[in-house]
């Protein structure tokens, strides 16, 4: 499980094993490399992780991406 910040950049996904999969979900971006974006996600996601071998058998993994607001700046 990841917790991103709803106002932080496009947080790459490189973790997918073995490589060459797709990345899927609500808040992925791209098309390879993949990437997720928080500002287009919901506060909980669930992003799959899917790869095939060239058999056509394949299997896929999740993980969960939470978005949580910014931290409150106060100057006084």
């Amino acid at each position: 499980n990841i917790s991103i910040c709803e106002n932080a950049l496009p947080f790459p996904l490189n973790t997918g094993n073995p490589v060459g999969g797709v990345w899927s979900g609500t808040g992925v971006i791209g098309a390879g490399p993949y990437s997720f974006d928080p500002s287009i996600a919901n506060a909980s996601n669930t992003l799959t992780y899917t790869w095939s071998d060239g058999n056509g058998c394949s299997n896929s993994a999740q993980l969960t991406a939470n978005v949580v607001p910014p931290p409150i700046a106060n100057a006084g």
